[in-house]
């Protein structure tokens, strides 16, 4: 997801990096999203773009690098479809984390509703 101030740029880099990659996404989804007023919702006024690549190192490398262009233009990321992203690239793009794991630790939630992706992103 890429804020309307950088999409433009954010986008040709993301598609720059996948081309010299040589890493053909088999389905690319491109999509105009509003503004939220959610605590934590993943959409914000920007563009998100949902490439599907078929798993080898060479793709994993290529996310990797797919991430730091994402942070570079102030972007973030859409959990639902997460499976290896980091705890600090998530922190990094989306301050908001920070406080939504206190919440979590404060009311109780944490061990309560922990999933292997909550445990990994150190929600």
């Amino acid at each position: 997801m890429l804020p309307d101030a950088t999409a433009a740029a954010g986008l040709e880099a993301l598609l720059m990096a996948t081309s010299r990659a040589g890493q053909g996404a088999c389905l690319a989804v491109l999509k105009r999203l509003g503004a939220q007023e959610s605590p934590v919702s993943f959409p914000m006024e920007g563009y998100t773009l949902a490439m599907d690549f078929p798993m080898s190192r060479d793709c994993l490398k290529l996310l990797e690098k797919l991430d730091q262009i994402t942070l570079a233009h102030g972007g973030r990321f859409y959990l639902a479809k997460d499976s290896r992203m980091s705890p600090e690239t998530l922190h990094r793009s989306d301050p908001r984390m920070a406080s939504f794991a206190a919440m979590r630790r404060h009311t109780g939630l944490s061990p309560a509703l922990s999933s292997s992706q909550s445990e990994r992103l150190a929600l």
